[in-house]
């Protein structure tokens, strides 16, 4: 009896002593979580990054204006500018078409015609001879930076990316205020995904944002520029009607002017499809 009791008692303790113990890990994880959890949030919360970043999409329109916004279609030219300063090197006709993750931005002449097609998540480039298919990720970054208020509206109560206040800065004489975002996967910021946002101090309007695209050979990132200008009015949002691309920050790529401007159109999926 005493054996078998001692036995019986000494696995009722050992029973009890794995419940305490599985319960002890519980709360010690749901801690770390919560920590965890907090830290991402105090992170991505820069207060001062958000007021600031509120107040730019208000000057565009507002949250309720840009939330409404589904699909937008732009139409105008580019020019490539001489580097020597002369007349430029030459012009394409544009039209871009962006809905959700969805994109196609064509460029075209009269005798020629290229394309970036999304294809639902398997990207690739058309021209009126070949096609190459690019990576998803160039897909997943070519994000429609000529609808910064769209972008920042994504923004607002997101939980995956961070969001912080870089400081005051001056850019061609104009005050600025610098914002920086990336998208926060566990410890470590995702490669690849940081912009960087500059806002007229006084107006809260976008001047530029600098983001990184994968090149299309997929062996690094390319560090691209854009400058926003000639904002007009579009029903109940502000857009700019003139873009500049640069390639970090020295080469001129492009020079835009948007000429037509049409939202809420619902494009049928095809257009974001290879033919």
């Amino acid at each position: 009896m005493t054996d078998r009791y001692l036995v019986s008692a000494s696995s009722r303790i050992h029973a009890q002593r794995k419940v305490l113990f599985i319960a002890a890990f519980c709360c010690a994880l749901l801690v770390v979580n919560n920590a965890e959890a907090q830290a991402r949030q105090t992170l991505r919360q820069d207060a001062r990054a958000v007021d600031v970043l509120n107040s730019a999409i208000t000057a565009m329109g507002g949250q309720e204006a840009w939330s409404h916004v589904a699909d937008a279609t732009f139409g105008g030219t580019c020019q490539t500018p001489n580097p020597q300063g002369g007349p430029s090197l030459g012009s394409v006709s544009i039209r871009w078409i962006t809905q959700k993750n969805e994109f196609r931005y064509e460029e075209y002449t009269d005798t020629d015609k290229l394309v970036y097609i999304s294809d639902h998540g398997k990207p690739l480039k058309s021209s009126t001879s070949t096609s190459t298919p690019l990576s998803r990720e160039y897909g997943q970054r070519r994000l429609p930076y000529h609808l910064p208020g769209l972008l920042m509206q994504t923004l607002v109560n997101d939980s995956v990316h961070t969001l912080t206040l870089e400081g005051e800065e001056t850019l061609d004489g104009v005050q600025t205020i610098h914002l920086r975002t990336a998208e926060y996967s566990g410890p470590a910021k995702l490669q690849g995904t940081r912009q960087d946002w500059w806002l007229d101090a006084k107006s809260s309007l976008p001047i530029k944002v600098a983001y990184l695209l994968p090149a299309e050979d997929n062996m690094h990132y390319l560090t691209l520029e854009r400058s926003f200008g000639s904002w007009t009015r579009e029903g109940s949002i502000l857009l700019p009607h003139q873009l500049t691309d640069t390639l970090n920050g020295l080469i001129a790529l492009q020079a835009c002017t948007i000429q037509s401007v049409q939202m809420n159109t619902n494009p049928a999926a095809t257009l974001f499809e290879a033919r």
